[in-house]
């Protein structure tokens, strides 16, 4: 009942949004949301004028600050520090599409139904990809492998996923959104 009152409004898509995750080396650059946000959801975007909510939890303030202030606020449903993951899984289940990190949120919103894009980048996907009916993993040039060749440990504080483009995420999200309209 509090997710719907948090999220539901008749008509309006919803988009999701997880920029955060437990170290640099698993984040998608936060701007880069940004921008994929802003291409998703202007006219002529495969989600035009969709409403979109921030999730995370408290520690991910700074990482969402970019997504935050790219969204009219009026659009905006910064739930971020505010919901718990049960909560998040409610606004999820509400959801026409999620992008996030490999993180528990993708694998939640996964879970739920919600087509999913998952970036991955420093993980390996063939042992955590999230299960759910609409759940693309999507990953920049390099595989697991070399990733792990660059930073053996997956200790370095480098953020191993600045090679996967804006437009490949906003190809990929487009992609599943046609897949998956009729079905959601």
């Amino acid at each position: 009942a509090l997710a719907a009152r948090l999220v539901a409004r008749a008509g309006e898509p919803l988009l999701a949004i997880g920029p955060g995750g437990s170290w640099i080396g698993k984040r998608w650059p936060n701007e880069r949301y940004a921008f994929a946000v802003t291409q998703l959801t202007r006219a002529g975007g495969a989600m035009a004028g969709a409403r979109v909510v921030l999730l995370g939890g408290a520690n991910e303030m700074k990482v969402a600050e970019p997504v935050r202030r790219a969204v009219d606020r009026e659009r905006l449903i910064d739930l971020t520090g505010q919901a718990d993951l049960l909560i998040a899984y409610a606004c999820l289940k509400r959801a026409r599409l999620y992008i996030g990190n490999a993180t528990a949120l993708t694998q939640a919103a996964a879970a739920s139904g919600c087509p999913t894009l998952a970036l991955f980048g420093p993980t390996d996907e063939a042992l955590y990809a999230p299960v759910g009916p609409y759940v693309p993993v999507l990953r920049g040039p390099r595989t697991f492998e070399e990733v792990r060749r660059s930073d053996p440990q997956l200790s370095q504080p480098v953020c191993h996923m600045f090679d996967m483009s804006v437009e490949a995420v906003v190809r990929g999200a487009t992609r599943l959104l046609a897949e998956t309209r009729g079905v959601t």
